[in-house]
């Protein structure tokens, strides 16, 4: 009688054991130094890319037809929220570094 219920709570023991070590493990944690490059890349080729754009924003801006210099307005501060947006990041990034 003694063997079967032994046997029964090892078996128990092992099935537990399985699904602890089966279980989803958690991500590793990225260092927070790595975080910040990748941020600063990111800000770095967001603005390289939005520079075309600006550039023909200042050329619509100057068109005789009105509608043409509303859409580069509208598309201005639409390029200004994205740049603040990734300055606003950037600062974040740095500022949760820092330790303030």
């Amino acid at each position: 009688m003694i063997i079967p219920a032994i046997t029964f709570l090892l078996g128990l023991a092992v099935g537990a054991m399985i699904l602890w070590l089966a279980r989803p493990k958690p991500a590793p944690a990225v260092p927070l130094a790595e975080i910040a490059t990748l941020v600063s890349r990111a800000s770095h080729d967001l603005r390289g890319a939005v520079s075309p754009a600006l550039l023909m924003v200042e050329r619509l801006e100057s068109h005789r037809d009105e509608d043409v210099r509303h859409a580069a307005d509208v598309i201005a501060e639409a390029l200004d929220r994205t740049a603040n947006i990734s300055r606003a990041t950037s600062a974040a990034v740095k500022k949760h570094l820092s330790g303030s």
